[in-house]
């Protein structure tokens, strides 16, 4: 897997020569360097990171991964760049004349980077499994390992690597000698806040404008499926190489197909490769660190041999679901209580992440908690009391928005992030929600302008049809048929008699909660066949469980609790520097 790790030494201790014998990269180290008289830097690279750059000038050093719109000019800072540049990106920048290096990433860390000093050695990795291949004395954090499994996201900077934490988007990480120091961004300053919905539909399909404008100046290939935001790439993007679609549900490739053939443009469908699945499920938590919700990493290892490599990639709209749709934004009155278990732990805090913190991860808490040993359990419990009292909530009206604001805080945090990162990882990929213009636009929009699909939905409209008188239509508030129905589903596992009638009033529901019960059934008892086998190469049979559930979801099943960490849970048991964590913690039953 490509990836990288900077091992910055502090203490001095150690000839460079013994410094460089104990690092590694997948056996694929292609970069060794030292800088300074007596700091030893060692760049450790995988050769098929397709959009890395690695400049040297008078000045200093500087390793870019991803796409800034501009890198320095001649005499200026790294600091007085990074403040005047825009894109999707992260690196390493080391000075000449002081051999300080200092870390950054975007304005809105769309590309993360975590730092962990040990023994003396500060390291920078682009992901958590590059920092425990590289650093001998990594240790798990058990607590937040449990919490990301329960809930499939951690809402925080630490990491499930103890002394590991993630840069905040904007912020800086400067080592010297003698002192680390983490620089966040200037404070934002305080935007005008849009007085109407026509006012913030005007100004989306304007930052939109911008946005699309800059990604269609070079030739590009879309990958798309068959919604909305498809459909307004399609219309705009003018440079369009060719359109492709993976086939991950058949009514979106049906769509997309309709889609691409009606605009007159290219189109490929791409089929899943046998045993896909297993793999997603194997690696996709190493891609995410296990932090956020890696079964959406479903285009995992899968682009070889798809794209032109001339192409600069724009990848579809999945990310506007959060962040123009507001899908986080949730009626205050119209949210189910979560779990008894987890609500008696942290109170009514509990509800709204029991609802969507993992997105179809109800219960999740639960059905961890049923597989935990008692000292496992209060290990969870723990964990999970301190990330929920570090968290403030907060409510726009009738609207709750505590969950919003922690994904606006930073893009990883969002349901699909996972997707973008799974094509980032293998070739260069832009996308219009990334652009500047679209994060000022949110920072300018109250969140009851923001829920639902209708600003959105009217801004593409905007764009596509220009002339079209189309006459503000009137805010309305979210359905909550939706709602209702988990309402009803989570009374259900207090009450028998609920349960019954819910299911008798929403036959849907009723099938969904059969499958789903059907899944969980099965992958329950081969977790615990495989534990008391002691085979621990197979601790679920990942292949069959995920087609598994990827048929049900072309149903319309709701996979709440299977899908509560498929890939962390299997593959970090497996991990030679995480085994040790959480295994013990498993209860053989």
């Amino acid at each position: 897997m490509p990836g990288f790790t900077f091992v910055f030494d502090r203490s001095n201790e150690l000839p460079a020569e013994h410094v460089l014998s104990t690092i590694s990269f997948d056996h694929d180290t292609v970069i060794k360097r030292l800088f300074g008289r007596y700091k030893a830097l060692v760049i450790a690279l995988n050769k098929e990171i397709p959009q890395l750059a690695i400049v040297e000038s008078r000045e200093r050093f500087l390793l870019v991964d991803g796409f800034p719109d501009r890198l320095p000019r001649d005499g200026e800072s790294v600091f007085e760049w990074l403040a005047s540049t825009s894109g999707s990106f992260r690196g390493i920048a080391i000075e000449h004349d002081s051999s300080n290096a200092i870390a950054f990433v975007d304005n809105q860390a769309s590309r993360e980077l975590f730092v962990g000093e040990h023994n003396g050695r500060v390291y920078i990795s682009d992901k958590l499994w590059s920092h425990a291949v590289n650093c001998n004395d990594a240790e798990p954090d058990v607590g937040n390992l449990l919490f990301a499994v329960a809930f499939g996201s951690l809402p925080t900077r630490a990491t499930t690597i103890h002394g590991v934490r993630s840069l905040r988007p904007g912020e800086m990480f400067e080592i010297d000698a003698n002192r680390l120091s983490f620089n966040g961004p200037d404070p934002a300053k305080e935007e005008r806040q849009f007085s109407s919905q026509e006012e913030a539909v005007a100004a989306l399909a304007s930052a939109m404008s911008q946005s699309l404008a800059e990604v269609d100046a070079t030739p590009c290939s879309l990958f798309f499926s068959g919604g909305s935001d498809s459909e307004l790439l399609l219309a705009r993007l003018s440079h369009l190489d060719s359109a492709i679609t993976f086939d991950l549900r058949r009514s979106e490739t049906e769509q997309a197909e309709s889609l691409a053939t009606a605009a007159g443009v290219a189109w490929t469908k791409v089929t899943f490769p046998e045993k896909h699945w297993s793999n997603v499920a194997e690696y996709a938590c190493f891609l995410t660190g296990g932090l956020l919700d890696s079964q959406f990493a479903t285009h995992f290892q899968i682009l070889g041999g798809v794209f032109n490599p001339k192409c600069k990639f724009v990848v579809n709209g999945y990310l506007f679901d959060t962040l123009l749709k507001g899908y986080f934004l949730k009626r205050s009155d119209a949210i189910p209580p979560a779990r008894r278990r987890l609500r008696a732990l942290v109170g009514e805090k509990a509800d709204i992440f029991d609802l969507c913190i993992g997105r179809k991860n109800s219960g999740g808490f639960d059905f961890l908690w049923t597989l935990l040993k008692p000292n496992g359990r209060d290990l969870l419990e723990n964990a999970t009391k301190a990330v929920f009292d570090s968290i403030q909530t907060t409510v726009s009206g009738t609207l709750e928005t505590t969950l919003d604001s922690i994904v606006l805080g930073q893009i990883s945090r969002q349901i699909h992030f996972a997707t973008l990162l799974a094509w980032m990882e293998q070739a260069p990929s832009s996308t219009p929600v990334l652009h500047p213009s679209i994060w000022k636009w949110v920072a300018r929009c109250p969140p009851q302008f923001r829920c639902g699909r209708h600003t959105f939905g009217e801004a593409a409209r905007r764009l596509q049809d220009p002339d079209h008188d189309h006459g503000g239509k009137a805010y309305s508030e979210p359905r909550v048929e939706e709602s209702s129905q988990l309402i009803a589903l989570s009374k259900a596992f207090l009450k028998p008699k609920l349960y019954r009638a819910g299911l008798r009033r929403y036959p849907k529901l009723r099938r969904s909660v059969c499958a789903s019960n059907l899944v969980r059934e099965g992958y329950i008892a081969t977790l615990r066949r495989n534990l008391e086998s002691g085979d621990s190469s197979r601790y679920v049979d990942m292949s069959a469980t995920l087609q598994a559930i990827d048929v049900l979801e072309n149903n319309g099943a709701v996979n709440d609790e299977v899908l509560l960490g498929l890939n962390s849970l299997s593959r970090l048991l497996q991990h030679p520097q995480l085994t040790l964590g959480i295994s013990p913690f498993l209860a053989s039953r």
